[in-house]
């Protein structure tokens, strides 16, 4: 449905074109449809990103205050990893000291 109305937007872009005695060519536009159809959907697609993230971004109040909350949470989620490698690390190793053979180490954790 989506792929009829835009062909069908195609077929009235070049007649209103006409009417001025114009070409898609004449405005570097391309003369087929399946090219056309590409262009369309790349224009789209970064009008979307412009509305939705960038105009938002270089809207806001106050900038320092999203550079500070982006750099609290690289650091919060570094230190979110490191706690996850150490528990996972130790519960590891500790289900190794419950379950292991006989001469395995008795310490747990790193």
């Amino acid at each position: 449905m989506c792929n009829a109305a835009i062909e069908y937007y195609f077929e009235m872009l070049k007649n209103v074109l006409e009417g001025f005695h114009l070409t898609l060519a004449d405005l570097n536009l391309p003369t087929e449809f399946p090219e056309f159809f590409t262009l369309l959907r790349k224009s789209l697609v970064l009008e979307f990103l412009i509305v939705t993230v960038i105009k938002p971004i270089l809207c806001l109040e106050n900038p320092e205050k999203l550079t500070r909350w982006h750099k609290e949470t690289v650091r919060n989620e570094t230190r979110w990893k490191l706690k996850l490698s150490f528990c996972f690390g130790f519960c590891v190793t500790q289900i190794i000291v419950e379950n292991g053979p006989k001469g395995t180490p008795q310490w747990v954790g790193l």
